[in-house]
């Protein structure tokens, strides 16, 4: 099993001379071509807004902008939320600096995000476990070009995060 390997293009299942695949080769030509990487985070203790998974998502959402052709990254760390502040308005990440966040500014973002539609059940989902939660990181990545060489990244996971995260 040590050579099994899992390729994700569809082009394995239409012929060179399909007309289907070539109409669809020119409108990813014209318009865009990309993929999503998606990292599900399950905290079966604690949740998004605990501060030590707080800081594993900001931490995994900085190292995604790693990977070879990220284009985007969204996670419940970099999402921008708007704060009136007087006559002032200010975009700001809803968790930056995680490490540094009170439990009540952490609870206020977690109660932010139960209420935003945008967040709730996208990025973040409270499961019916008690004290668990899941959150997602979408990265999207333009593939590589044919002929273009393969690149290869692996994220170093920190050894605090290896309770179910393979190396």
């Amino acid at each position: 099993m040590s050579k099994l390997t899992f390729a994700s293009d569809y082009r394995v299942f239409f012929g060179a001379d399909n007309p289907d695949l070539k109409k669809w080769d020119d409108y990813q030509a014209t318009f865009s071509n990309n993929d999503n990487v998606l990292f599900v985070l399950q905290f079966p203790t604690g949740d998004s807004f605990d501060r030590d998974m707080a800081m594993v998502i900001e931490d995994l959402t900085e190292r995604a902008w790693t990977l070879p052709n990220a284009t985007r990254v969204d996670s419940l760390s970099n999402y921008q939320r708007t704060l009136v502040i007087d006559d002032f308005l200010e975009v700001v990440n809803l968790i930056e600096g995680a490490q540094d966040l009170t439990d009540e500014e952490l609870r206020e973002r977690a109660e932010y995000a139960m209420n935003e539609p945008v967040i709730y059940r996208a990025l973040w989902l409270k499961t019916c476990v008690p004290m668990a939660s899941t959150s997602t990181l979408s990265c999207k990545v333009i593939p590589m070009q044919k002929g273009a060489a393969p690149q290869s990244q692996r994220i170093k996971w920190p050894v605090s995060w290896k309770t179910s995260i393979p190396d």
